[in-house]
């Protein structure tokens, strides 16, 4: 049972983002790479210093079928990479659900090359409106991720041999 490749490794890192989520509309992330070198995370929530979907009493603040309240993963990603003076020219992202135009079209001004993600979600539009709204420079990589799979043949098998080592300590 080896390593996990470098994509699943990248989405791996990208699902363990994803807790830190505080609508639990969608707990999407997003990480941004540089080759296999992690740059930036970003997972959907609200503004620094304002309360979240998940707070007790608060909710979602919808409009239009969407809780507005987050800034979305991609959206926080990229704003991470800038907060830092990180440039992400050339980077690929990775997603654990497919991002929609609005970001799309942030990621590819904001220099990302590709974007990997997985899953279905009606906010990624259709060929056609990515075409005329996001056009030609980056690419949209479906990937086929199996969670469960990838959780139980790495991180379990992390934790039960992590188990084995630590209870000889104590």
């Amino acid at each position: 049972m080896g390593r996990p490749n470098s994509l699943e490794y990248k989405f791996l890192v990208t699902l363990a983002v994803a807790v830190r989520g505080t609508c639990n509309r969608l707990r999407a992330a997003a990480t941004i790479w540089a080759g296999d070198r992690l740059l930036a995370t970003g997972y959907n929530g609200s503004a620094k210093g304002q309360p979240h979907c998940d707070d007790e009493g608060v909710g979602h603040y919808m409009v239009a079928g969407h809780c507005i309240r987050t800034i979305y993963a991609e959206e926080n990603a990229l704003l991470q990479a800038a907060e830092y003076g990180i440039s992400v020219k050339g980077c690929e992202m990775v997603v654990n659900v497919p991002p929609c135009l609005r970001c799309l079209m942030r990621s590819k001004n904001s220099g990302i090359i590709r974007v990997y993600y997985t899953g279905e979600y009606s906010n990624i539009g259709s060929q056609q409106e990515r075409d005329i709204l996001v056009g030609p420079g980056i690419e949209l990589v479906k990937v086929e991720i199996d969670f469960k799979k990838l959780v139980r043949e790495h991180i379990l098998r992390v934790l039960l041999e992590n188990e084995a080592i630590f209870s000889q300590v104590r």
